[in-house]
């Protein structure tokens, strides 16, 4: 157990932002690793944030309910007595309560969501690269094994630099499912094969999007992973407050990172034709690096 304890609530995207200031705290201000806790729908989690160099122990604290989520989920400081089994309360000797306490471009500065869990700290990135924010654990490797597709099994999928990973969230489903429908019928041809990190653990996720050339999809919670994960991203992003270009597209982006969103007025087939494109020049790329000695 550590002695410094950061806590966010949720959502899952929310928490994953939230890292980047975990990650100072343990490097720039305490020198050591943090607890980190957050509400208990949010368990599955923990095995991803407890992989964390900079993360001592993860847990949820079970009396931490949510009223409501229109800025994270609130309310965004947990009940006094932090418990987790099998150890006995402990008292920390610092605390940062990490969930946003108003929502950025509306009640609160516009600022992004990143930087944003570090400003109500007092923090200020400046020149610390907060990318990459997550480490992939290699001992979920075992996972390559059962998977099979058309054109071969993962391990050589991911050798031959053929692997391309995508998730979607649930909101305007229509447009994604033509937009993905298109990307993978125009590019079958190419050999670069597609996996839905989000059926998966988020461990078995970031492990995943960390051997892919590159990551495809909306700005969900798998975005967000595959950001701090420092991976090349191309967003579809439908949702009209969400998108780069849109009004609080700036909240849900990220300064730090690798993402290339299509213009948000592209119909779903004509931007799944222009990211098939970037595909096929992102795997020429990666693959020439990897031939080179």
């Amino acid at each position: 157990m550590s002695k410094y304890l950061c806590t966010f609530s949720g959502k899952f995207g929310d928490i994953l932002w939230s890292l980047p200031t975990a990650k100072f705290i343990s490097e720039k201000i305490v020198n050591s690793k943090v607890d980190f806790c957050v509400m208990p729908y949010y368990k599955n989690l923990l095995p991803l944030l407890a992989a964390q160099p900079y993360i001592e122990h993860a847990f949820v604290k079970e009396d931490w309910l949510r009223t409501h989520s229109n800025h994270g989920d609130q309310p965004w400081q947990p009940p006094d007595t932090i418990k987790f089994k099998p150890y006995e309360p402990q008292e920390y000797e610092r605390m940062w309560h990490l969930t946003y306490k108003g929502h950025p471009g509306i009640t609160a500065p516009n600022m992004p969501l990143i930087e944003f869990v570090a400003y109500q700290q007092g923090i200020c990135f400046n020149d610390w690269n907060p990318i990459p924010f997550i480490a992939p654990s290699e001992d979920v490797e075992e996972l390559a094994t059962p998977i099979h597709f058309s054109s071969g099994q993962l391990p050589d999928v991911i050798l031959e630099k053929r692997l391309v990973s995508y998730a979607f969230n649930d909101q305007y489903p229509e447009p994604k499912q033509k937009f993905f429908e298109k990307l993978w019928h125009v590019t079958r041809e190419d050999g670069l094969e597609f996996f839905n990190v989000g059926e998966l653990g988020w461990r078995e996720a970031a492990w995943i999007i960390s051997k892919s050339i590159a990551y495809v999809g909306c700005r969900s919670a798998d975005w967000v992973l595959a950001m701090g994960l420092g991976q090349e991203t191309f967003t579809f992003e439908p949702h009209p407050s969400r998108h780069k270009d849109c009004h609080l597209g700036r909240v849900f982006g990220s300064p730090y990172g690798r993402e290339f969103a299509l213009p948000f007025a592209l119909p779903p087939e004509v931007a799944a034709e222009a990211c098939a494109s970037m595909l096929r020049k992102r795997a020429a790329e990666v693959k020439q690096y990897a031939d080179v000695p």
